[in-house]
């Protein structure tokens, strides 16, 4: 009998192509978005659980910029301190 293959297939939300979402992220943007996919949340969810603007967020997504201090503590709350990108801040 010949092997069988496994496929591994994610479920994006609706809103969410899988051209835009990072497999293999290499940016704290790129790490911080796949985050946020994975665990469900919106831009304007995970900016409200941070207290920052949709804007920080996408800032930090998309344009290279790094959260301030207290951004930083409260991505460690909301995504459990336990992931490596967020040790790197």
């Amino acid at each position: 009998m010949g092997r069988k293959t496994c496929h591994i297939v994610r479920i994006l939300p609706k809103s969410v192509s899988h051209k835009d979402y990072p497999e293999n992220p290499r940016t704290f943007g790129e790490h911080l978005r796949k985050a946020r996919i994975d665990a469900g949340l919106l831009i304007k969810d995970l900016a409200k659980e941070l207290g920052v603007t949709e804007d920080s967020v996408i800032n930090w997504e998309v344009r290279g910029m790094m959260p301030r201090l207290r951004a930083r503590e409260a991505l460690g709350r909301v995504f459990g301190g336990c992931e490596k990108w967020l040790n790197n801040l």
